[in-house]
């Protein structure tokens, strides 16, 4: 008998494309809606109905303005962004239709403004959700003068750096949790920026851990003489991206500690605007690459505050507005500030944008926990799995599930376009794999696909192929378990090895050529398993993006242990008899049985 399973060669539907192109205001929308690792956030409750104006940016952050793959980082949820319910996804913005950046033109503030504007103060607090305080004001009369940042300047911070002081503007360490931990994705060989700033602490920082350039976009005029540094205001930054459409500068990572609370307050003389931080946010993200990370770090307390003119603070009413366009993966700190008016909590968040990126790496089957499921469940459908305890099958599983997953990628190869054709249409090749998360050994799984694809396996050559993977006695700890898992995976290849020599007679060597692939796909997962640590750890500096779903071994175990609890409740001993397989002449040229394996609600109905 042959076991057939629903992994079949792709079929021919691929994503147009004209369905990538999307209007730019509609990709505003599609960004809010993104599913990020197969999830939503809900919608936000305390902003229903409340005008916001972020408005959009018009420039595209990618070539002819299509969906690019990029992908996403697992959210480390924290307890204070889930009880003030933070992760939320907030009502449309309400002028889809305005250019963020035409903020930068509205008019200077040349006085002192002490008080919000009636007209404008149901904009600032929106709708009167948010409190303001005037007690302690401040404004900027001056003109401020240029500023030199010598490289002397940038070498005293960095010395600072290196014995891990207290550092920077506000001398403290919110900077280096950043640094450790993102290094490899967000700053070495990274094209990186910083928003907002007068004292070059950040860019220090990301020049000492080799960044491969530091743009400041700051309204001050500033003139740097370092290497690698760049300055530029808004307002010129704006003019060269309009004019230079086919090679505007994009940025990997985009830096601002204590900046964007300020936006549009006045107080340093940038004009008066209820959204400034807001439409700030929507300007970064057409200059930071789809997926790229933004390290933010603004004011964060329990309850929102406009502490006019000097800063806003951030809780349950404006933080979700701010982190609209992006997925939040973490906050490097512990908790909100709780005191009323503290800015004393301002530790880095960090963000990804969610502009135009193609999700098709997210939806994808083989590059998904749906996908790592099916392939356990078929797993644990297999005749004589349920021969073994719980605790042996979930060894089994987390082990053995993670190969089958990577042949079932492979078995989708295309060798005429030497491309990976996944479930949904959307195709990968050598480039994207290797830019997109596995590096090197895109090449190398490219190779096994390669390989894999010449045997021209039949479906049922390949399904019972994925039975002797998994059946691997070498995995199981203890004697007796072994004797069992051998014997399991002894009968299958021995269907394996009669069902070659019944329909491939010109081809004797086949057999022997299917088991030489195993070495090589043992060889493949423990090299995949090796960069996925390396991308876990940031010890790798020529990670381009990460794909933690990308046959996680994590994401594998999860669903394991949730199947698994599920089988126990339901667990039984059907009778497999059928795998006492005897390779007598009769068996041979009799005609193959294809049996369908039960779906999952069947085990539970029969049991």
């Amino acid at each position: 008998m042959i076991i057939t399973l629903l992994l079949t060669k792709r079929q021919d539907h691929r994503v147009s494309r004209s369905q990538q192109q999307l209007s730019a205001i509609d990709l505003y929308k599609y960004a809010q809606l993104l599913s990020i690792n197969g999830l939503i956030d809900p919608p936000c409750k305390q902003t229903q109905n409340i005008y916001v104006c972020a408005g959009y940016c018009p420039w595209t952050n990618t070539r002819n303005n299509e969906l690019v793959s990029c992908s996403f980082l697992p959210r480390k949820t924290n307890p204070d962004f889930i009880n003030y319910n933070i992760y939320c996804t907030p009502d449309p913005d309400q002028c889809p239709n305005y250019n963020a950046w035409l903020k930068d033109s509205l008019p200077l503030t040349l006085q002192h403004i002490k008080q919000i504007p009636d007209d404008l103060l149901s904009n600032f607090t929106l709708n009167y959700t948010i409190p303001v305080n005037y007690g302690l004001q401040e404004f900027r009369a001056g003109d401020t003068l240029p500023a030199k940042w010598t490289v002397d300047l940038i070498e005293n911070y960095r010395k600072q750096l290196r014995s891990r002081e207290a550092y920077g503007s506000y001398g403290n360490k919110d900077i280096y949790p950043a640094l450790d931990k993102y290094a490899s994705l967000a700053i070495i060989n990274k094209k990186c920026a910083v928003i907002g700033t007068e004292n070059p602490w950040i860019e220090a920082a990301l020049l000492e851990y080799n960044a491969s350039s530091v743009t400041t976009i700051e309204y001050a005029t500033i003139h740097s003489s370092t290497p690698r540094l760049f300055t530029i205001t808004p307002m010129d930054f704006a003019q060269q991206q309009q004019k230079n459409k086919g090679q505007r500068q994009l940025f990997d990572s985009v830096w601002s500690y204590s900046s964007i609370e300020h936006d549009g307050l006045s107080r340093y003389r940038d004009p008066l605007n209820p959204y400034g931080d807001f439409q700030t946010m929507i300007k970064i993200t057409c200059i930071l690459k789809p997926g790229g990370f933004l390290f933010l770090s603004v004011p964060l307390n329990v309850q929102d505050l406009i502490q006019f003119n000097l800063h806003r603070l951030y809780g349950s009413i404006r933080l979700p507005l701010l982190y609209r366009n992006f997925h939040v993966v973490e906050m490097l700190g512990t908790a909100m500030e709780r005191t009323r008016g503290s800015t004393a909590a301002q530790q880095f968040v960090v963000l990804q944008n969610k502009e135009k990126p193609d999700i098709r790496w997210q939806t994808a089957d083989e590059f998904s926990q749906k996908g790592i499921m099916q392939c356990i469940q078929f797993c644990m459908q297999m005749p004589g799995n349920n021969e073994l305890s719980i605790q042996e099958r979930a060894h089994l599983l987390k082990l053995g599930a993670h190969e089958v997953a990577l042949l079932r990628l492979a078995y989708r190869y295309e060798p005429e376009e030497d491309k990976l054709y996944l479930s949904n249409g959307a195709c990968v090749d050598e480039h994207t794999l290797m830019t997109q998360g596995f590096g090197c050994y895109g090449h190398t799984f490219l190779q096994f696909c390669r390989i894999f694809s010449r045997l021209e396996l039949t479906i049922e050559e390949f399904v019972l192929l994925c039975c002797i993977v998994f059946f691997s006695y070498d995995r199981i700890e203890g004697q007796a378990t072994r004797v069992k898992v051998e014997e399991l995976q002894t009968r299958y290849c021995e269907i394996e090895r009669l069902h070659i020599a019944r329909n491939r007679n010109h081809d004797q060597m086949h057999f022997t050529k299917l088991l030489l692939l195993l070495s090589k796909l043992r060889a493949l997962d423990a090299l995949i398993a090796e960069r996925l640590l390396c991308l876990q750890m940031n010890t790798d500096g020529q990670v381009q993006k990460c794909i933690f779903e990308v046959l996680h071994r994590e994401a594998t175990n999860v669903v394991v242990d949730m199947e698994i609890d599920f089988l126990d409740a339901v667990d039984t001993k059907p009778d497999y008899s059928w795998l006492d397989y005897s390779p007598s002449e009769q068996q041979i040229t009799t005609t193959t049985t294809v049996v369908s394996l039960p779906s999952q609600q069947t085990i539970v109905n029969n049991n």
